[in-house]
């Protein structure tokens, strides 16, 4: 008798913790179902802001006013003659001296060694 009273409450128990089961992870996947589409949504609103400012950008550009022909072409003349000893002149700006050592040296940092 006592077997039977095991079976009937493991028949009883078995589908309603599969149900219980099935009913909390069918929670947990929509839950990561809502912020999957969340970040969708900010996905594709962050590339429809970045299409609209490369257009806004776009209409700027083609708004200006075109390089007069004399100032174009001593930027050009400035750019194809480079001056001496590394440094640039620009139309309109002061020379520049690029410096060659202008970052350090990369080091490597090791660990001491481990002692045993």
């Amino acid at each position: 008798m006592t077997q039977m009273l095991w079976l009937v409450a493991a028949l009883v128990l078995l589908p309603c913790g599969w149900f219980a089961a099935a009913w909390r992870y069918k929670r947990q996947l929509g839950a990561l179902q809502e912020q999957l589409q969340a970040v969708r949504r900010t996905a594709a609103e962050h590339a429809q802001q970045a299409r609209r400012q490369m257009g806004q950008l776009q209409a700027e550009l083609a708004a200006r006013q075109p390089l007069p022909v004399a100032e174009s072409e001593l930027r050009d003349a400035a750019a194809t003659d480079p001056a001496p000893s590394g440094a640039r002149a620009e139309a309109g700006f002061a020379s520049t001296v690029a410096r060659s050592d202008g970052f350090p040296q990369t080091m490597l940092v090791r660990p001491p060694p481990k002692r045993r």
